[in-house]
């Protein structure tokens, strides 16, 4: 009994020291909604009726939340940013919250598997392929997440 505790406790020993956790990578996604129609009719303050294109509205804006949300986990160590911006209405406040939460479900999934420093680590990575992203998407004028 005891030979089996101490070969137990030697097993669980060489297996935390054995061999670092792999690295963490968030990968940025987004789907559009089903249902959501491609075009929609936005009213400017001119009182002009402009048709656009939903589809893209969205990925802008579910991209920007999703950065503005592991930017603020990165500056504040939290996910808690409850906010809007209140000139936003419609389909760009949807698409921001939703890329909001998305990206705290991700982190906040991680840290029940990860440590502070592969999160973070992680966190980082996923903001700067994201930059690199949208900086050659400026240069072609397509979104991030229309890849």
């Amino acid at each position: 009994m005891i030979m089996k505790l101490i070969l137990l406790t030697i097993g669980v020993l060489i297996s935390c020291l054995s061999g670092a956790e792999p690295e963490l990578k968030i990968k940025y996604s987004c789907k559009v909604p089903v249902g959501l129609k491609k075009e929609i009719r936005l009213q400017q303050k001119s009182g002009e009726v402009k048709i656009a294109d939903a589809h893209e509205i969205y990925k802008e804006y579910h991209a920007k939340g999703w950065h503005e949300l592991l930017q603020y986990y990165l500056d504040e160590d939290n996910v808690d940013m409850d906010y809007l911006h209140p000139a936003l209405w419609g389909i760009y406040t949807h698409s921001e919250r939703i890329g909001i939460l998305e990206a705290k479900a991700i982190i906040l999934r991680l840290e029940l598997t990860s440590d502070d420093v592969s999160r973070k680590k992680a966190v980082r990575g996923a903001l700067q392929e994201y930059k690199k992203i949208k900086k050659q998407n400026t240069k072609h004028n397509q979104d991030p997440a229309s890849k």
